[in-house]
């Protein structure tokens, strides 16, 4: 049997039991789902709610790791795609006719 074969024979609940039984310390993969109701995720700040002039509230990963001395914060919403391209192309030296 393969390693693979073998996970899958168990959750990964499961799993982290019988890893923690046995001193291996694991880790588990969440779902996103899993992710953005998490206790620890929503009690550090790592997952934030934030205005966004046309769509409303949008989550948005928060500062990580929160440091308690420096947290640190989101100034904006990251930008739309290709906002920055002609700004970047022209920087590359590229003529305003080989970006148009």
């Amino acid at each position: 049997m393969q390693f693979k074969e073998a996970f899958l024979l168990k959750t990964r609940d499961e799993w982290f039991d019988i890893l923690v039984e046995v001193d291996v310390p694991p880790a588990p993969v969440y779902t996103l789902e899993e992710t953005v109701g998490n206790h620890y995720i929503l009690d550090r700040r790592m997952l934030l709610e934030l205005d966004h002039p046309k769509l409303g509230t949008v989550r948005q990963v928060g500062i990580m790791p929160p440091l308690s001395e420096a947290p640190g914060r989101v100034r904006h919403l990251g930008v739309k795609p290709g906002e920055h391209t002609a700004e970047v192309l022209s920087n590359l030296g590229y003529t305003q006719d080989d970006i148009d």
